[in-house]
């Protein structure tokens, strides 16, 4: 299974998010640069199975991105938990 970390340290806002997700992915500029594009990435456009990882959220930053963790949450229901997704707080 592939795996895909996102390293919060350097991702300050929900634009750095999405053009981290477009280069990793390997997306154009149009696609998942909001929340409903990215549940329509997430859910029907990217290879499965993958494993998401985000890592050193600290709690304001968690509290910035929870729609963003929600979003994510949901979706590995949505594909049966074909995207597997973790976060991981920083001290």
């Amino acid at each position: 299974m592939k795996t895909i970390s996102f390293d919060f340290n350097s991702i300050s806002d929900l634009n750095n998010f999405y053009q981290a997700f477009q280069k990793k992915f390997g997306l154009d500029a149009y696609m998942a640069n909001n929340l409903d594009g990215l549940w329509d990435t997430l859910t029907g456009i990217i290879g499965l199975p993958v494993r998401i990882n985000f890592k050193n959220l600290n709690l304001e930053k968690l509290e910035k991105f929870k729609h963003l963790i929600t979003l994510f949450q949901e979706a590995e229901k949505e594909t049966d938990n074909e995207l597997m997704f973790s976060y991981f707080l920083s001290n």
